[in-house]
């Protein structure tokens, strides 16, 4: 699921930036997504039989339109994934908002 999800963000227009920092957009909006560890998991018969994955989403716009926001919230939902929004912090050195979702999704 988690794939699926990665691909529709790509798809998207937002640019997504994985681990180098300093390869982020210094002039547009971007986005980081990452698993975080294991939200829950079912047990039977001394084994896993069901574990839900916990991730974070983060957006940093350059404006304060929230039609990204609302884009991405709106992929979430056509998903079925589980989230809620986190925070959103006005970053007032770098004029960035910061919108962070926190969601679950199921392992495979």
């Amino acid at each position: 699921m988690y794939d699926e999800l990665f691909q529709a963000l790509q798809l998207s227009g937002i640019p997504i930036v994985e681990g180098d920092w300093n390869a982020a957009p210094k002039d547009t909006s971007y986005m980081t997504i990452k698993l975080d560890g294991e939200a829950a998991a079912l047990w039977g018969d001394d084994r896993q039989t069901a574990q839900a994955v916990m991730g974070s989403l983060h957006l940093f716009c350059r404006s304060k339109d929230p039609r990204e926001m609302q884009l991405i919230q709106h992929i979430l939902r056509q998903y079925e994934i589980s989230w809620r929004l986190a925070s959103v912090q006005d970053e007032t050195l770098s004029r960035i908002r910061h919108y962070e979702w926190v969601f679950e999704l199921e392992a495979m």
